[in-house]
């Protein structure tokens, strides 16, 4: 899902006098918000409020100070309270789109973005927000057309173009994603996914030299970006750079030990250098993440024939069979193994089973056991 921080605070300072008022504690929380000390403002923001329970802007303000603190819920109530003593405030129904999309109530936060727009037509943010909720929504297309609206309103909002790129490389519109990356760089040349993004581009387009540059400079700008560290891996994989691949591969886990796919391609890594035992270790993990990736399985299998470990090989096989019963090469490899342990006629019906399923003209040739 994607990140969304494009909300709007309302700001109005207040001069002060000797006594505190709901103004001076607006002004405080205001303060404290800008320093990060989310909690120190929305406790300002909160004596505010109890001076001044009329005040829609106090509401849409605590309300995003939650936000920042991951409180969406909490913050959805504020904005709510806010819109309730002011219906055409357009800001709270755009900042009240945010959250809901943080809880994945795609259609509560497209609605919000939607009557923030109508409120206020001019509003890019709440376009944007409305595109990154409807990619979220897998509704790609229509996406393209709210980032469209919101870079033709400010030709200037980096982050719009960052997002139609991320939509236009769902479409497979690589050239069109890294020309829209090369746009949001120039604009703001901080923002690490958009260098992210580029490098996936380019990976897709077999540019792998330019890949790595890409997610080497995004890894610069945020190191603690796991994905990044996984796309590297892919492009070095795909530059026959395995060993390197590993290093990053081992980064991407270090940074998030739950990251289930990077386990599988690491294993896949290590089966190419004959490392079948870490490869082993790596599928094991993998399948403890999520037992119900039948690849998983088959690919064990593979690793424990390469080990000479055939009994051991097609346990995992029945369980890649079970988990998918049309996986061909799944029952091929148990013939395979079959044969090899003398068991000629279960072997050579798994593999005549292969065939029928659909296997590669490689597995194919190797059917010479069973003639």
């Amino acid at each position: 899902m994607k990140a969304q921080l494009i909300f709007i605070l309302s700001i109005t300072l207040f001069m002060s006098s000797c006594v505190q008022t709901s103004d001076e504690y607006y002004d405080s929380g205001l303060e404290k918000f800008y320093l990060d000390d989310f909690t120190g403002a929305i406790a300002d923001y909160t004596r505010a409020i109890e001076i001044n329970p009329t005040d829609p802007k106090i509401y849409n303000n605590r309300g995003i100070a939650k936000y920042c603190r991951a409180d969406y819920s909490e913050a959805i109530v504020d904005y709510t309270k806010a819109i309730e003593l002011n219906p055409e405030y357009s800001k709270a129904y755009g900042n009240r789109g945010l959250a809901k999309d943080k809880l994945m109530d795609f259609k509560g936060a497209i609605a919000d973005d939607t009557k923030a727009i109508e409120l206020n037509p001019q509003d890019f943010y709440s376009y944007c927000n409305r595109g990154i909720s409807k990619e979220n929504s897998d509704n790609h297309k229509e996406a393209l057309l709210d980032f469209d609206k919101a870079i033709e309103l400010n030709p200037d909002f980096p982050i719009a173009y960052r997002e139609r790129a991320s939509c236009k490389m769902f479409l497979k519109n690589y050239i069109g994603a890294i020309d829209d990356c090369t746009k949001a760089i120039e604009l703001d040349s901080s923002d690490a996914l958009s260098y992210r993004y580029r490098g996936s581009s380019k990976n897709n387009l077999s540019d792998f030299k330019g890949a790595i540059t890409d997610d080497s400079k995004a890894i610069e700008l945020n190191p603690k970006d796991y994905f990044t560290y996984y796309n590297r891996a892919m492009s070095k994989v795909n530059s026959n750079e395995h060993k390197e691949a590993l290093k990053d591969y081992n980064m991407a886990i270090e940074l998030n030990p739950e990251f289930t796919v990077a386990y599988k391609d690491r294993a896949t890594c290590k089966m190419f250098l004959k490392n079948y035992i870490g490869a082993i270790d790596d599928y094991t993990k993998a399948i403890e993440l999520d037992s119900s990736d039948a690849m998983c399985y088959r690919n064990r299998g593979t690793s424990k024939i390469n080990l000479l470990d055939f009994k051991e090989a097609i346990l995992d096989y029945n369980k890649a069979i079970e988990i998918d019963t049309l996986y061909s090469t799944a029952y091929f490899d148990r013939g395979l193994s079959k044969i090899f342990l003398g068991n000629k006629e279960g072997g050579c019906m798994d593999i005549n089973k292969a065939i029928e399923l659909g296997v590669p003209d490689f597995y194919k040739r190797l059917n010479k056991f069973c003639k």
